[in-house]
């Protein structure tokens, strides 16, 4: 039986589906393989050099006052933002809740406080609240609509 054109034609289209329908499954699976809710991701060990893809709405927003000149101000933490899973918003870092998150906000300044976004975060080395511990950096963030 002599293969036609046709049917090279055929079977190279359905080969083609095939990869175009494996490696979009295989991105959204890398893709959502990151991806945790804010109770998960506030568990989890952070790791170095990893990007970890939440949601949550903007509760509280955080920049160190301007220092007067000729005078000595306390050591301020970075920029950061408390992220939650509620819609709400808080003024001090002591009203978070269980599974309210701080994350450290250096080069994103259009993020607005009431708002839901989808993060992308990866491990910070600056240090929230002075404390040796993990912390999240924002990376990328996308307004959910």
């Amino acid at each position: 039986m002599a293969i036609t054109s046709r049917r090279l034609t055929s079977c190279f289209v359905l080969a083609m589906l095939l990869t175009f329908h494996w490696s979009s499954a295989l991105a959204k699976e890398t893709a959502e393989k990151n991806f945790y809710a804010l109770p998960q991701l506030k568990k989890i060990s952070i790791q170095k050099d990893t990007v970890y893809q939440t949601k949550g709405y903007v509760v509280m927003r955080y920049e160190c006052p301007p220092c007067p000149k000729d005078a000595t101000c306390a050591t301020c933490p970075p920029p950061y933002i408390v992220i939650s899973t509620e819609k709400k918003t808080i003024q001090y870092p002591d009203q978070m809740g269980a599974d309210d998150l701080p994350v450290v906000l250096l080069n994103i300044p259009d993020i607005e406080l009431g708002k839901k976004y989808r993060f992308k975060l990866k491990s910070s080395y600056m240090s929230l609240f002075f404390k040796d511990e993990p912390n999240l950096e924002v990376v990328a963030a996308e307004i959910e609509k």
